[in-house]
């Protein structure tokens, strides 16, 4: 049998063992790769989700729609004005001049009758935890009925009509234009608002504005004296002001106190 000489091979040969070392680096590198777009990736996904959030809680938040509300009904950056009141009234169903956005002007602490500050709009209606308007004019419904039968709070809230209409400093009295008004919201039903208003509304007297003393006795007045007066007494401890009202009803209805 004849042996082979075995043939020499010609050129550069590869060393196998640099093979799998090209092989691992590519692979480490590829990896590299893969892990750094999926933490990038991760990012990003959460970067979307926080933004998302904020985005869902700030919708949810609140004090944001209550912010969202002043916005839509200001006159200025820091109050809503009459004409803004008046839309404001308007969207809640109730008339500017009502018992219901007297009490709101109550429950909020507004000092000045035809505005609301932005402090007194977002932080009152917060504490009243209305946060939109049907909410809001639910709450003004159950208010005016519980205020109503209530001696205690109907009092404060009778108090407070004076000061929130008075426009002196002092708060010590208010213009016979808006006591009339005021009594025709906060005393509709009384037995003596109605002639009392055309009294003060008639320049036949000589009054321009009604003290405090003079608004609270008008309460009184009107649980105590008979619509009639026939159980009014002119020696009674009762401001001038009612002498001269007294007459001013028995003159024009001409009507008889009735003594038995």
């Amino acid at each position: 049998m004849t042996r082979k000489t075995p043939t020499k091979t010609t050129g550069t040969t590869k060393s196998p063992s640099m093979m799998p070392q090209f092989t691992i680096q590519q692979q480490q590198q590829q990896t590299q790769m893969q892990q750094s777009h999926a933490i990038n990736q991760s990012r990003k996904r959460k970067n979307s989700e926080e933004k998302v959030q904020v985005i869902i809680k700030k919708a949810s938040n609140p004090l944001t729609n209550l912010q969202l509300m002043f916005e839509k009904y200001k006159d200025d950056d820091e109050y809503i004005g009459p004409e803004g009141i008046d839309r404001f009234c308007n969207a809640l169903g109730f008339p500017p001049a009502s018992i219901q956005v007297l009490i709101l002007a109550w429950k909020i602490g507004a000092q000045k009758m035809g505005y609301f500050s932005k402090t007194e709009f977002i932080d009152g209606l917060e504490q009243l935890k209305c946060f939109d308007l049907d909410t809001l004019k639910q709450t003004l419904v159950q208010l005016t009925l519980s205020t109503k039968y209530d001696s205690i709070k109907f009092l404060e809230l009778y108090k407070y009509a004076f000061t929130f209409a008075s426009e002196v400093e002092s708060k010590k009295s208010v213009d016979i234009e808006s006591a009339a008004e005021m009594l025709s919201i906060i005393l509709p039903e009384g037995p003596h608002t109605t002639t009392f208003v055309e009294f003060l509304k008639d320049r036949t007297h000589s009054y321009k504005v009604l003290n405090r003393d003079q608004w609270l006795c008008f309460l009184e007045f009107s649980k105590t004296v008979k619509s009639d007066l026939s159980n009014y007494d002119e020696s009674d401890a009762w401001p001038m002001l009612f002498d001269s009202y007294s007459t001013y009803k028995l003159s024009s209805q001409k009507i008889q106190p009735d003594k038995k």
